[in-house]
């Protein structure tokens, strides 16, 4: 359409500077119009496909789960990162490895865990396949048998992480891409766990990393090929299993205003409410009563810590 411009009417001259509707007799116009409006259509169309792409892509920046998805295999899907609007198919090119540690005593954890313990979980990998890529994102999730959540993940502050509760299971992942450390092509993050009480079984970390060049399309996308680490209940030692937070206890419950933590008045204490997706609603620091007033009517779960061990216990807030 040489020589004339768009406008929001019928075609227009350019050389027509006053713009008024070209003398066109009835079929030169009709032709003209369909011409015009095809070509709108068109752009509009393609305008739309370019921002629902870009959308689809930049949303997983922040983490599949806020998308709702499970990359990691744990709800018995395979584990990968490809898919639609996400990355292509999972390569060797890039290992993952879990490592479970005791919090407190950082020793490595190579077949039972101990219920109620404080863990340190490290999720790392490496990609040496150029160009060296200096960002990544991961999933991990661990479960028992059921495929239910197991224990209690947390997030660790300062780390771009967060939990996200898909299909039922608490998913631990990046809020935004994490940087390489110490240097492109390695990474690593760690997050920490609380294992389930006594009586859980066997529980299963699923992990999945993807390392990423940054620049906000995927053409360059290495994602791993799915990781697990499987653990047997452990049995603890006499000492742990005399600790006096299994005597505590709460009370009343259900509850209205306040809830009372009953322990022996010299032990040094932690307590830590959480909702039954895992997210973290009050904490509080050797105080046997806490306020517990602005919770919605609903089931939690309190966490008693002291040192390395902890008891979870659960109430009713009316």
């Amino acid at each position: 359409m040489q020589g004339f411009f768009i406008t929001d009417k019928l075609p227009i001259r350019a050389s027509n500077k006053h713009n008024y509707p070209l003398s066109l007799n009835d079929k030169t116009y009709t032709h003209y119009k369909l011409l015009f409006d095809s070509m709108i259509k068109r752009v509009l169309l393609f305008s739309a496909a370019i921002g629902i792409t870009y959308l689809g892509i930049s949303s997983y920046s922040a983490g599949p789960g806020t998308a709702g998805i499970n990359r990691t295999g744990s709800d018995g899907v395979s584990a990968t990162c490809s898919g639609s609007g996400c990355h292509g198919a999972s390569s060797t090119a890039t290992q993952v490895s879990i490592e479970v540690k005791e919090k407190i005593t950082g020793a490595i954890v190579t077949g039972n865990y101990i219920p109620g313990k404080l863990y340190t979980v490290r999720v790392y990998g490496e990609c040496n396949i150029p160009p060296l890529r200096p960002k990544f994102g991961f999933q991990t999730a661990v479960t028992k048998a059921d495929k239910t959540t197991a224990g209690t993940l947390r997030k660790i502050s300062g780390t771009n992480t967060d939990i996200r509760t898909v299909g039922g299971q608490n998913i631990m992942e990046h809020t935004s891409p994490l940087d390489a450390t110490p240097s492109a092509g390695f990474y690593s993050v760690n997050f920490e766990w609380i294992a389930p009480p006594k009586g859980t079984g066997k529980i299963t970390f699923y992990a999945i990393l993807n390392a990423v060049d940054g620049s906000g399309t995927t053409d360059k996308d290495l994602p791993s090929v799915g990781k697990t680490a499987s653990f047997e209940e452990g049995f603890p030692t006499l000492i742990e299993e005399n600790n006096l937070l299994s005597k505590a206890s709460i009370y009343p419950n259900p509850c209205f205003q306040t809830l009372n933590i009953q322990i022996d008045k010299n032990t040094d204490f932690s307590a830590t409410i959480f909702d039954l997706a895992g997210r973290k609603i009050i904490a509080s620091d050797r105080q046997n009563s806490i306020d517990v007033s602005s919770l919605s009517p609903g089931i939690y779960n309190i966490q008693i810590g002291s040192g390395n061990i902890f008891s979870t216990k659960t109430f009713i807030k009316e």
